[in-house]
């Protein structure tokens, strides 16, 4: 996926990481949110039965959008690692809030509703492999 490159105008920063690298710590805390501007991550949840990857992001993908998204400091609900040499840029907070504030409110339910829907499923797919149907 190619970036759009009036993202560029977002990322406040750049961090590198080497392969198996962890950026962001399922459970752990933090507010930033990511793009991927080069290479590749995993998204990873521990369960019952181990650890299940999730899928696999690439460039332009954008990840920590929960924690964007539930406008607060919470809890990672995934871990996301590097698979090979990565370049992620750290988006812009206070550039995406002010944005964000001007969306209607509709808009913004219709938002949070898919990024619900992205969690619930994400829940369900670790419930089907604790099960053994995966």
């Amino acid at each position: 996926m190619a970036i759009d490159p009036r993202l560029y105008r977002y990322v406040s920063d750049q961090e590198n990481y080497n392969d198996k690298a962890i950026i962001i710590e399922e459970g752990g805390h933090g507010d930033w949110l990511y793009i991927i501007l080069e290479g590749r991550v995993k998204v990873k949840k521990k369960t019952a039965k181990g650890t299940l990857t999730i899928t696999t992001l690439k460039e332009g993908s954008v990840f920590g959008e929960l924690i964007f998204l539930q406008m607060s400091k919470g809890r990672r609900t995934a871990s996301i690692v590097a698979d090979g040499k990565v370049t992620v840029g750290l988006l812009n907070m206070e550039l995406l809030e002010k944005e964000f504030s001007s969306v209607s409110p509709l808009l913004k339910k219709i938002i949070y509703n898919i990024a619900k829907r992205l969690q619930d499923t994400t829940d369900h797919l670790v419930s089907i492999y604790i099960k053994g149907k995966l």
